[in-house]
Order: structure tokens, then sequence, then C-alpha cells
């Protein structure tokens, strides 16, 4: 075959250009630049003027700039963004040249563009716009859109990268305010640093911390940092909480998000900060009172996302708890003093992980606030209220477990101390009506008078009652109950960590049984294909310890027939980012030889190596099985065929009883002689009926996977039909042509057209046709199989390669039932030879099934396919 030089140049382009932008797309993850570069790509060698990219916001239903080449678009279009009813709307109106109000002509100056898709199956990402001075040839289409393809696969990864990295933003930016927010006592340094560990790792376009004034009710800036140079002078200006959206957080007590301040009344705006889009506004409480509110503000519209408003509200819940203490610090030196106890019993707590060694460090620390030396601890359990049982006397033990018992059935008092999740002051001589049960052992434990702190889950789901003994003390119990709220709060949040930690630990820990016992095999290989880490499954499979396994090269354990193969899998996963399959047969020092399917795909290690992830599942039954399906579906198409065959055995014996009957009475030798070969020759002919049968019917082996002659494969089972065809008299219309070799297995292709003429036979009465067509193309050959019946209905169209769909009814019902799986084994077998198969059918005219192969490489053959119903 003689190649065009031209259109050899044309090709080597097209794969320069999908390997430029599948490089450029896989490095997206580590630079985010790569991706204009990837389109850049795409406007040079498609020779287009511009390019640009959209995203698309499903639930604000909107486009906006993404990336774009030239760069100078990025100045025009940075942080803009159109609405739309939907994704389909927003691309016809890309096809149409408008970007809501924007007209695209006149933003590229062009005549001509293009309007593409960007999705990850049904997930649409975004639209990619290509404008050129004249149109965008046909045939570079398809490379654009496999281009397309490439770029919606790094805009997906690069999403989820993002998010995760702002997540892991979040819980560095939560960990360094809760690691060092306790250690601030003065307003004058805490607010700052907080205003400036938000800006410096969010990069906010301008953040404020306001405080309220008791005295006035107005708001008053305590710290800012951003855009506005003169953010720092502004520090001491007041706000009324009657104007903008700070103050009507004061006033609701709620977190506000504002993706867009041009659609919001409350929005004042700022003449120094006239880039404003988005605005995020939590309030800062303690005790349930509003402190004041932490503004943060973006340049971008939709710049926040919900969990950024956990995230803030979690900092600012920590600065109200810090703004508490500081001001009770400020309030006299035994404040002080106290509160520096706190913020180290705080500090002890936080620092425990596990929720027993928690609850001893807050009951110990309890213990020390008031200087009371009397706690108690009543942690919530099945059964009720259990005891602590820490560092308590024989008597003091047997006393608060008998009270815990009392509280477990007295369920309305018990509600009545944790109301409200507040911490509580009780005083017994002023508290009549509650049981003596209960009243006894209080008093017996020196509880007359004390704190009761629920802790709690931010559910509102109680983990334990704290009562601080309050009998030691000789002031009034109203200055310290700001102090044990502070310690209380600090308490419930570590022990509800510590709660969290546990369960996540328990989760990872159900994780790794899952991977160690599921039912496939799972190992990381290095880049050379050697075992890094596998699971128990394997070792059980491979019937070999683990760490033999480990450091050694997985193709030890592949069969001779199938390491060609797995090598290059390897070879290949490792140089793409796809996710690749392979069967693989085994040889298991446990199970002997076995069939396998991996599927393998590239990830990049900490250290940036390259590892390969490979799952390996069993398959050697299901490929049995599979064989045995494939030999009853002939056995259904012998009996299919077997009434035609019938009849021909009546015309064979007519004649053969006939001619021996002529031969008995004639008596003759010379007559004798020519009825005895008329007898011969209609019993060879019967047995060649016979043969052909037998030789179809015989069970399906392991056939290897050899070069096939379809025409061959065609006439072997059209054969098997003649005589159906005959019977009824339908007529065969044969153009068939000399086809070059395909790779597969001859038996399942005559299984496959078998069906498709078999189920023509059936779908057409007296004078029908059956056509088989054949045709070479340029790497491939396609077969038409077209009948003259009765056509398949619209609505069955969709369904007819479903495995058990039948339009014939079931075993035992119709006259000619079927199992429903003879087209979807002729779907499996085409798709496992690399090829395709469509069908067109209209209702009383017939219908038309085209097959297409693609042609045997001249290089050696590859693995056998897996040809399978599911």
């Amino acid at each position: 075959m003689v190649v065009d030089p031209n259109e050899l140049k044309r090709r080597n382009q097209e794969l320069e250009l999908l390997n430029a932008v599948t490089a450029a797309a896989g490095e997206v993850l580590e630079d985010p630049a790569q991706l204009e570069e990837a389109l850049a790509a795409i406007v040079s060698r498609l020779e287009a003027s511009a390019g640009l990219i959209f995203l698309w916001d499903e639930a604000a239903r909107k486009a906006g700039y993404f990336a774009g080449s030239p760069p100078r678009f990025k100045e025009i279009l940075t942080g803009s963004s159109q609405d739309f009813t939907s994704f389909d709307q927003a691309l016809r109106s890309f096809q149409e040249g408008n970007w809501g109000d924007l007209n695209l002509n006149k933003l590229f100056g062009d005549t001509f563009w293009q309007a593409l898709p960007l999705g990850v199956n049904d997930k649409k990402r975004g639209v990619l716009v290509l404008a050129a001075r004249r149109p965008i040839r046909a045939e570079r289409l398809s490379v654009l859109e496999q281009a397309a393809r490439q770029l919606a696969l790094a805009l997906d990864r690069l999403t989820l990268f993002q998010r995760e990295k702002r997540r892991m933003v979040q819980l560095e930016t939560l960990s360094q305010v809760a690691t060092r927010i306790a250690g601030f006592l003065s307003l004058d340094e805490l607010l700052p640093y907080v205003v400036g560990l938000l800006h410096d790792h969010f990069r906010y376009y301008q953040v404020h911390l306001f405080l309220l004034d008791e005295e006035t009710g107005e708001l008053v800036v305590m710290a800012g940092k951003g855009a506005y140079r003169g953010a720092q002078s502004t520090v001491g200006q007041r706000l009324a909480v009657s104007r903008g959206i700070n103050g009507l957080v004061v006033r609701t007590g709620k977190p506000l998000l504002v993706n867009d301040v041009t659609k919001e009344p409350a929005f004042y705006h700022i003449k120094e900060l006239p880039d404003t889009r988005s605005e995020l506004t939590v309030p800062i409480k303690a005790e349930g009172k509003v402190l004041g509110t932490l503004d943060v503000q973006s340049s971008r519209v939709d710049a926040f996302w919900p969990a950024d408003v956990l995230t803030l509200q979690t900092v600012a819940d920590q600065v109200g708890i810090a703004v508490t203490n500081a001001r009770l610090f400020e309030k006299s030196r035994k404040q002080n003093l106290r509160l520096s106890i706190l913020n180290r019993l705080s500090s002890e707590i936080a620092s425990a992980r596990e929720p027993g060694e928690v609850l001893e460090l807050i009951l110990e620390s309890a213990r020390k606030l008031l200087s009371s030396g009397h706690a108690l601890l009543l942690v919530s359990a099945e059964s009720g209220l259990e005891l602590l049982e820490f560092r308590l006397s024989g008597e003091e033990l047997r006393t608060g477990k008998r009270m815990a018992r009392e509280l477990s059935g007295a369920e309305d008092l018990v509600q009545a101390w944790s109301k409200e999740g507040a911490c509580r002051y009780f005083d017994l001589v002023r508290v009549p009506g509650w049981p003596a049960s209960v009243t006894g052992p209080l008093e017996s434990l020196g509880f007359s008078r004390f704190f009761c702190a629920p802790l709690s889950t931010r559910g509102g789901e109680l983990l334990a009652l704290l009562l601080i003994s309050a009998e030691n003390t000789h002031e009034a119990p109203e200055n310290f109950l700001r102090l044990v709220q502070a310690f209380v709060y600090q308490a419930q949040t570590a022990l509800e960590n510590a709660y969290l930690i546990q369960e996540l630990i328990l989760s990872e820990a159900k994780f790794t049984d899952l991977y160690e016992n599921a039912p496939d095999m799972y190992q990381t290989l290095s880049a050379a294909g050697v075992v890094v880490t596998c699971n128990r499954t394997q070792e059980k499979i491979l019937g070999i310890p683990k760490k033999e396994i480990l450091g050694r090269a997985f193709s030890e354990w592949v069969h001779p027939d199938s390491k060609a193969a797995w090598e290059e899998h390897v070879r290949q996963v490792s140089r793409s980012t796809e996710e690749s399959s392979c069967p693989v047969r085994l040889v298991s020092a446990k199970e002997g030889i076995m069939d396998a399917d991996a599927h393998s795909r590239r990830v990049v290690s900490r250290e940036g190596g390259v590892l390969i992830r490979s799952v390996l599942r069993d398959v050697t039954e299901r490929k049995k099985l599979e064989q045995q399906l494939l030999q009853s579906q002939k056995m259904e198409s012998i009996g299919t065929l077997a009434a035609g065959v019938a009849h021909e055995f009546n015309n064979f014996l007519g004649g053969i009883m006939g001619y021996a009957d002529l031969a008995v009475r004639i008596g003759q030798p010379a007559r004798m002689a020519k009825n005895l070969a008329e007898i011969i020759r209609i019993s060879q002919e019967a047995k060649q009926v016979v043969q052909q049968l037998l030789s179809f019917s015989k069970k399906m082996g392991e056939e290897a996977w050899l070069a096939v002659d379809l025409e061959k494969v065609l006439k072997e089972a059209a054969e098997l039909v003649t005589r159906e065809l005959h019977r009824k008299g339908t007529e065969l219309e044969w153009r068939v042509e000399k086809t070059p070799l395909i790779m597969g297995h001859r038996e399942e292709l005559v299984q496959v057209f078998l069906n498709l003429f078999i189920n023509a036979v059936h779908a057409m009465g007296p004078g029908g046709k059956l056509s088989i067509v054949s045709s070479v193309l340029e790497e491939a050959i396609r077969i038409r199989v077209a009948d003259t019946g009765s056509g398949i209905k619209p609505e069955y169209l969709p369904k007819i390669f479903d495995p058990f769909f039948s339009t014939k009814g079931v075993y035992g019902d119709g006259s000619q039932p079927g199992t429903g799986l003879g087209l979807t084994i002729c779907y499996n077998v085409v798709k496992a030879h690399g090829g395709e198969i469509t069908v067109s059918s209209e209702v009383s005219k017939g219908t038309t099934f085209t097959l297409t192969f693609p042609l045997a490489r001249k290089s050696s053959p590859s693995p056998s396919p897996k040809t399978t119903v599911s």
C-alpha cells in the first residue's frame, strides 16, 4: 500500500499534538500553568489564532473564564463569568458566538470558531473555544476532540487537587490557630496574628477582624491585612451594626456567605476596596454571645466554598475563646492566674489523643482549676451514666457509683443539668425537689455547691457530665462561671477530637482489613515491575509468604505464554496516565496455572518516583463458564437447525429407499449398479450434513489467537443454514470478496455469524432474501448481514445486545423461543476482537447488522482477548 507523504505528515502532526497536550495535561497538578501550555499547543498545531477555556459551575449555572492563549485574554476576562440556565444552553451560546452578552467575534476579531464541551464521563467541566481566520478542517476535529478530552481530565484532576490542597491549607491553618492561639493573652498580639495567618495562607483580597464595643454597641476594627494599603490605619475605626454585612452577622449571630456582592442588599461598598466581588463573614462568639466578626473578601465571584465557612467559623470560635480568656485576664490579677492555669490545663488536654486519657486529664485538670480538690466525671454509656474511676477512695467510689445509677434513672434531672449545653451553678440548699438518692451522695462527696458542665458534641450528643465542687471557694460563683465555661469548651473540643481520632483509627483499620483480605490481589509495583507491596490475598493465592514476594519481579509468577504481554503491559502503564487492562496467566504454588485479569494504572509516590497500582482478579472459573456458555449457544443454534436437517434427511432417506427398491425389482446388473451409485451419492451428502453439524457442535477448547480468513468463516456459517434457506424458499445474496486476515478465534467468529444468519432466517417468511456483503476498508474489514424480514421495533433497538433480552419469548413459550444471549455473545465476541457491531432496522422492511474488524498487523499476535456476557 502506497502512503501519501502529506497524509503521513498530517498524522504525525496530530500525534505530536496529542502527545504535547497529554504531557502538559499530566503535569497540571504540579504546575497549573501547563494547562495554558497545552492550550497554546492546540492553538499552534491547529493553526488557530486564539483559544479559551471556560469552567462550568453546575450549582451556580455559570460559565467563567479560566485560561487562554494568547495570554492577553487573561487581563480582559479574569474574574468574569456569565449566567446560563443549563450547560447545554451555555454550549449553544458559545457555538453561536456569544458568551452571555459578550460577542466572541468582537473578542477574537475572527470569523470562524469552534466550541467543544470539556467533560469527564457525564460530568461537564467546561467549554473549549477556538478561533481561527479560516474554518478548522474536518479531519482535524477528531484530534481536537481527543485533545479536549485530555484537557477535561486535566481540569478534573486539577479541581480535585486544588480542593484537597485548599483543604490541607485549611487544616494547617486550623492546626496553627489551635496550637498558637492559646499562647496569646494580649489582644494586641492575638488578633493581628490571626488576620495575618488567614491572609498569608489563603491570599484573600482583604481580611478584617471586628470586636463589639459593649458600651456603644459599635463594631471596632481590631486588625486588618490585604489589598487596602492603609489597612493598619483602619484599626480603631468604628462601624454601626445597622449597616453592612458585618452588622447583619452581628444582628443575626449567623455566618453569611456572599459569592456575588452585587446581589446582596446588605453589602456596604468601601471605596478603598473597589475590587471586592465575594465576601464571607462569620460571628466571633463565646458563651453564645456575639463578640465581633471575622470578615474576608475576594476579588473573584464565587470565590468561597461551604467548607470555607466551617474553617473560618472554627477560627472565629477559637478567637472568641481567646478574646474571652484575654478579657478575663485583664480584669484582675486573680483572673490572670486562673487563666494561666486554664491555658496550661487546656494545652495538656489538647495534647492527649486517647479518649480515656483525655477524660482522666479533664478530671485531673478540673480538680486543679478552682483549687477545690473535688471533681467528678460521669461518662455516657449504653447503660446510662458511669462514674470515671480515677483517683477515688473506696468509699468515694461506692458513693459515686450509687449516684451514677440514680442519675441514670432520673432522665429529667440529667436533661436539666445538661440543658442547652451550658455550664451551670447549683446550690443544694436552693434547689428543692431533687431526689434524696441524688442529693445524699452529692453532699457526702462534698458537692453541696458545685458547677455542672455537660461535655457534648457539636451535634448535641452528651459525652459526659463534669461536676466541680465550689465548697472551698470564697468568692461569688459568678466570678468562676466564665472560667469554668472556657475550660469546659476546651475540654469538650479535646474530648470530641479524641473520639473523632479514635473513629479515624478504627476506620483506617477497617480499610486495612478490607485491603488485606479483599477477594482480589492488590499490589504496588515499581516502574520495572518489582513488587513493592501486596495484600494477604496475593500471598494466599500464590502460596508464597509476603516477605518472599516483596522485592521480586512479579513476572516470576507469570506463565511463559503471558510473560511478554505482561512486561509490555508494565511498560505501557509506566509511561501513561490512563488505566490499562491485561489478561495474564499465572503459575501459583497453591492453585497451579490460573487465569487472571490485571487492571493497572500509574501513580506518583511522595518522593516523585513512578509506581504502578495493579489489581488482579482470578477469572479461571469465569473463563470455564464462558466456554460452557458459548458451547450451549452452539447447541441452541444446532437445535434451531434441526428442523431443516430433519427435512433434508427425509429427502435423503426417500431417495435411498427408492433406488434400493428399484435395484431389487429390476435385478439387472447394469441398472442395479446405476441405482446403487445413486444410493452412495445420496448417502455421502447425508454424511456431509452430519459431519458439518458434528464439527460445529464439538466442544470449544482453548483455541489459539491466530490469523483468521473471514471469507472461510462466512462460508462455514452459511453452509450450516443453506438447507434451512432452501426449505423456507429464502434467497441468499452472496457478495463476499477475498478478504485480508484478521487476528482472532475462528470458532467464536463462526458462532457470531451463525447467530446472525439464524436470526435473519427466523425473521423472514417465504420469498425473503438474506444478503451477506464484505468490503475492505483502509485498516479494517466490514461485513454486512441484511434481511428483508419483519424488522425490529424502535423501542427494542437500544436493548437487543442486553443479556437475556429476547423478542422470541422464553424457553417453552413461542414458536421459536430464545435465551436472549445470542446477540449479547455476538456483541462481546466482536468487542473482544477489537471490532464494532451496529444495527439498523425498519419495521416490515428488514434489519441490517454491520460488523467491522481491524486487520491483522504484521507484528507478533496480541494476547488472547476475553469474551464475556457481563
